[in-house]
């Protein structure tokens, strides 16, 4: 069993930024699935040739976990619900760390087709999760790693590795910025009776740096952060900033969320989440049902003579 490194650390400083370019890449193909719970973690087996770039260094993944809470320490004490642990092998080591957040709770902010994306992720195997450490075969169609990688998306990076010329790199996600599962999968996830994971004494031994996507307005393209393998490099970039007016803005379309909830009015993707909205809806479809479309189906074949529900239960 391989073993992740979880020395705990601090993240809250997002004033020095990378030394390096810090551009990460990922290639993650499609893939089949099987699951196994595992100790305090839920063990995800993909397959295919997954590889990742990290500042020119290519390595290839070699494991995926999913756990309950957080190794880290987050400013505000803010923390996730889970976190996603992938490990890589290369010229060293590399660990990306993906905070997972319910999407109720992720809301408006992160409705984005990225997090859409993610909720599928999960969608496809969260169902055939049990307490169990049988390791399970699960039908997945059109799945990826890639769905649940954050794209353009600040992180932490750090060198946990005691010698300076071994690289033992680890990517964090900004939790501010995290994925998302559904609440129904959340549920699923219970089952597997996973052990919350809670950071450990925090480590001063390491240099912390953060790649922030925050351009400088919509010139500058340092802190350029991730993009998909085959994208265009940083000459064709289209910079948008994180925040307009101190409100988050749509990386797909440059809006600052505020605004854009403005300008959408009702935000009926929220009300279609919530379970008495549908109860709402249903009754009332199925109110339109019984008085509208069964009595117009009996009038037309009828005829001429026009039939009342009440009518239609007299003579019945």
């Amino acid at each position: 069993m391989t073993k992740i490194n979880k020395t705990s650390v601090l993240l809250s400083d997002k004033t020095k930024t990378c030394s390096n370019s810090c551009v990460l890449k990922h290639n993650y193909g499609i893939s089949s699935c099987h699951i196994q719970k595992l100790d305090d973690y839920i063990k995800i087996i993909v397959d295919g040739n997954n590889k990742i770039t990290y500042n020119n260094s290519e390595y290839t993944l070699q494991n995926v976990r999913l756990y309950k809470g957080s190794w880290y320490t987050f400013a505000n004490k803010n923390k996730p619900k889970y976190s996603l642990v992938l490990q890589h092998i290369g010229d060293g080591k590399l660990t990306l760390v993906i905070p997972i957040k319910v999407a109720s709770l992720v809301g408006s902010i992160f409705g984005t087709s990225m997090n859409k994306k993610s909720q599928l992720f999960f969608n496809q195997f969260a169902s055939q999760i049990t307490n169990s450490n049988e390791k399970k075969v699960v039908n997945v169609v059109n799945w990826s790693l890639d769905s649940i990688i954050p794209t353009n998306t600040p992180f932490w990076t750090f060198n946990t590795s005691k010698e300076p010329s071994i690289s033992d790199i680890t990517i964090v996600f900004d939790v501010d910025y995290p994925m998302a599962i559904s609440n129904s999968d959340v549920i699923y996830l219970k089952k597997a009776e996973l052990k919350e994971q809670k950071p450990k004494k925090h480590s001063s031994d390491f240099t912390i740096e953060y790649n922030k996507l925050g351009f400088e307005g919509f010139t500058n393209q340092e802190g350029f952060t991730s993009m998909r393998e085959g994208m265009v490099g940083n000459d064709n970039f289209e910079c948008i900033p994180i925040e307009i007016d101190g409100e988050p803005v749509d990386q797909a379309t440059g809006v600052a969320y505020g605004d854009k909830d403005m300008e959408k009015g009702i935000p009926w993707n929220k009300l279609l989440d919530n379970p008495f909205i549908i109860i709402i809806i249903a009754t009332l479809i199925l109110m339109a049902v019984y008085f509208v479309v069964i009595p117009g189906i009996i009038t037309l074949i009828a005829g001429d003579e026009h039939y009342t529900m009440y009518e239609i239960w007299q003579i019945s």
